[in-house]
């Protein structure tokens, strides 16, 4: 489903990080917010490039916790863009070795 540019200047983003069942960091961003506009950014994607299957434009959250912080195992990370959200939780690394 293709949206009109006026419907996606202003979607909020947000973002959550639980730990222990207590928010830890919660933070809030919108499309606006953005250097460049989506409209802007698929142009560039396409500009080389052909999709005929479609395509996705992953951006980021532009909700960045501060630089001390680090995840730990069994956090769960919540991310909403609009109506849409994900939530995941935190797993160890498997070792490879």
């Amino acid at each position: 489903m293709l949206c009109e540019a006026n419907e996606i200047n202003n979607v909020p983003i947000r973002l959550s990080i639980e730990r222990g069942g207590a928010t830890i960091f919660a933070g809030e961003a919108t499309t606006a917010m953005m250097k460049r506009t989506l409209s802007e950014l698929a142009e560039y994607l396409t500009r080389e490039l052909d999709f005929p299957h479609g395509v996705f434009l992953m951006t980021g959250t532009g909700v960045v916790p501060g630089d001390n912080f680090t995840l730990q195992v069994e956090d769960i990370v919540r991310i909403q863009v609009g109506e849409t959200a994900i939530k995941n939780r935190v797993a160890k690394a498997q070792s490879h070795g």
